[in-house]
């Protein structure tokens, strides 16, 4: 009977991380999406997550519905009242993690992008010392923020980094059980595994938001046949972000020397795969979202030249015609987009916009504070901008963000954490390491207009994972090197 139940339990925890259960997630994530089923698609993702807690060693397999759930909750914005209802459904979430971390733990470990990290946590917990009220620091929102991005980002790290390494043991997965035409478990070790797992669970999360997108614009086709054009929503800017993540992913799996061993032929012929980036970026277009149209395509340029760099030989020639041919469709695209943007009433850069206020606003919170700024919490800055409930004042600036909230202290420690940053993945830079280094430059564009990093989940928390599995990648190097 214990044997049995060992080898039901084997069973399951492989299943629950395979890639036919990913599609079978991202299959549920779109019919959440096209049934406007938000909320009791997470209550279906959460329990998810729980049982692949309580069943498998390997936490990575909980990234993908974890991403799911967050790309199509972004639907739910200022939906605080319905979802605060649902708050007693933390408490077995809380018992699984904690009984996750204890079964399965691992000894921690750190690697360079911690003491950075750690800087920034002091940075974020000491901003407005002296200059903020009590009752602004320790509102329940301004904590959240505060605590999230600060030692809850590092206790993040440590779990994580914990949990993702690969600890130089095999992957195998049961023999007999084969889903598709080939078997992409045996023979990979547990690191070429790991990257296999990210990158795959970055591209669906990809797909999704496009999925997310083209199912807003089809609620809509009765109006946009009246009037063609774009479609407005709340959530362009979010939707926007998540696929500035996603964007290098198809591109690693069309670049990847080594596709057969991570497994991505299984789904698509490699030079296939940028059709995928092609929807992407359409569904980025689709957003309506500036900040996407600007940084979005400056990220598909970048990882497109370094696309047809990397793959060589004759099939470079092919790359060279048809990147001729994308630069013609680029070119009167983004002539038709820039005349659409012209003759809207707020045009690309809108002329008194609150961001350009919000700008001047931090230089005056700076002088106020400079050492500390005037913290997270502050709210002086509502008559320029008033957030949802749960919301933080933002500037909606990275660096603004940075001046006006954390004075020099901020300065030092977030310059500090993005020179590291750019060290990793530049030093000895591998095709990996540069896809996550690209798909890192792309939350940090999006983060110059919109919140962005400031987001402790998804975003923030997805790029310290991001910094992990560079770590990782150059520990293992330097192993295969030794």
């Amino acid at each position: 009977m214990i044997d049995m139940l060992k080898k039901t339990h084997s069973f399951l925890a492989w299943a629950l991380g395979t890639p036919a259960f990913s599609l079978l997630l991202l299959f549920a994530a779109v019919l959440t999406t096209f049934m406007s089923a938000e909320v009791s698609g997470g209550i279906f993702f959460i329990t998810v997550i729980c049982i692949q807690l309580l069943v498998c060693r390997d936490t990575s397999v909980t990234l993908l519905p974890f991403l799911l759930t967050c790309v199509f909750l972004c639907n739910c914005y200022d939906s605080f009242n319905v979802f605060i209802v649902y708050l007693p459904l933390a408490f077995p979430v809380v018992i699984c993690l904690i009984f996750h971390f204890l079964v399965y733990r691992r000894g921690f470990s750190v690697g360079k992008s911690f003491p950075s990290l750690c800087a920034v946590a002091a940075a974020i917990t000491l901003g407005g010392l002296g200059t903020i009220s009590l009752s602004d620091y320790f509102a329940p929102t301004a904590l959240f923020y505060t605590f999230g991005l600060g030692i809850g980002m590092v206790l993040v790290y440590l779990l994580l980094r914990s949990r993702f390494s690969p600890c130089g043991e095999a992957v195998e997965n049961p023999p007999a059980i084969r889903l598709f035409r080939h078997n992409i478990g045996n023979s990979r070790s547990a690191g070429e595994k790991l990257r296999f797992t990210l990158a795959f669970d970055m591209y669906l999360m990809g797909m999704l938001t496009a999925a997310c997108i083209a199912a807003i614009y089809l609620k809509n086709l009765d109006a946009l046949k009246e009037v063609p054009g774009f479609v407005s929503f709340q959530a362009s800017n979010n939707f926007s972000t998540f696929l500035m993540f996603a964007l290098p992913f198809p591109f690693y799996f069309t670049m990847n020397t080594e596709k057969k061993r991570c497994g991505s032929h299984i789904f698509l012929p490699s030079d296939l795969h940028l059709l995928s980036a092609a929807v992407m970026y359409l569904a980025l277009i689709l957003t309506d979202s500036r900040g996407g149209l600007v940084f979005g395509t400056i990220e598909v340029a970048v990882c497109y030249v370094f696309t047809v760099y990397i793959r060589g030989g004759r099939r470079r020639i092919l790359y060279y015609v048809s990147s001729a041919f994308v630069a013609v469709a680029a070119f009167i695209c983004g002539k038709a987009l820039l005349d659409h943007y012209a003759m809207s009433s707020y045009g690309l850069i809108g002329a008194g916009e609150a961001r350009g206020e919000l700008i001047l606003r931090a230089v005056d919170d700076f002088k106020r504070n400079i050492f500390f700024g005037s913290g997270i919490g502050y709210t002086g800055n509502t008559d320029l901008y008033d957030p949802a409930k749960g919301a933080m004042n933002w500037y909606h600036v990275y660096p603004a963000q940075i001046i006006g909230s954390f004075g020099l202290c901020g300065i030092a420690a977030f310059a500090f954490m993005i020179i590291t940053r750019f060290r990793l993945f530049l030093c000895r830079p591998t095709v990996w390491r540069l896809t996550l280094g690209l798909s890192y430059i792309g939350i940090l564009l999006m983060s110059l207009v919109n919140p962005g990093e400031f987001c402790p989940i998804p975003y923030e928390m997805l790029t310290v994972l991001l910094f992990i599995y560079i770590e990782l990648s150059h520990e293992e190097q330097h192993a295969e090197n030794a």
